[in-house]
């Protein structure tokens, strides 16, 4: 995939390629030589009252992740077709909400998380407190809710596991030299 946008440094017009770990990179247009530019950031004109302001350069290296957790950083509560708006204004990167999702779901889990109202936020989920059904999202399939605080948890079912391969093996060992005599 390709995009042909102009630099946002210099002005001149760039070929955007996505590589294949999602990151787009730039290069001269026409060229297979990847672009570098004095690093000026080019002035353009706000619609509104004609002020000159400096819009955001997308780095090289920074991948359709990358723009997605800034934006959740920077404004916490976006639905996924609200991200994939501003990243298409904010940085010039045409994105659908499928592929937000996936970077969210996918490659960002641990870093962002989602409420009840389909709603991103920066950082992990916060805990819920109460038992099963109360207090907790709705939009969260019980399976994947956080026990209550003080019960039985997978700690605990690690631990019977392991105590279940402990008493298989001690049987085995005693057939073993049962059979034996």
């Amino acid at each position: 995939m390709s995009l042909k946008v102009p630099c946002k440094y210099c002005g001149k017009e760039i070929s955007l390629r996505k590589m294949p770990n999602g990151q787009f990179v730039p290069f001269d247009k026409g060229t297979n030589a990847q672009h570098h530019c004095q690093d000026q950031p080019a002035k353009t004109t706000d619609k509104s009252g004609g002020t000159a302001k400096t819009q955001p350069h997308v780095d090289a290296g920074a991948s359709v992740g990358d723009m997605v957790f800034r934006v959740v950083s920077e404004s916490p509560g976006l639905k996924a077709k609200n991200i994939a708006s501003t990243i298409s204004r904010k940085y010039g990167v045409n994105v659908d909400r499928s592929e937000v999702n996936r970077w969210l779901y996918y490659d960002l889990k641990g870093k962002v998380y989602q409420d009840g109202s389909y709603q991103w936020f920066p950082g992990s989920a916060p805990s819920r407190v109460g038992t099963a059904g109360q207090g907790q999202s709705p939009g969260i399939p019980p399976e994947s809710r956080t026990p209550p605080t003080g019960s039985a948890g997978s700690g605990v079912q690690q631990s019977t596991n392991k105590l279940l391969w402990a008493i298989i093996v001690l049987l085995v060992i005693l057939v073993l030299i049962l059979m034996r005599k």
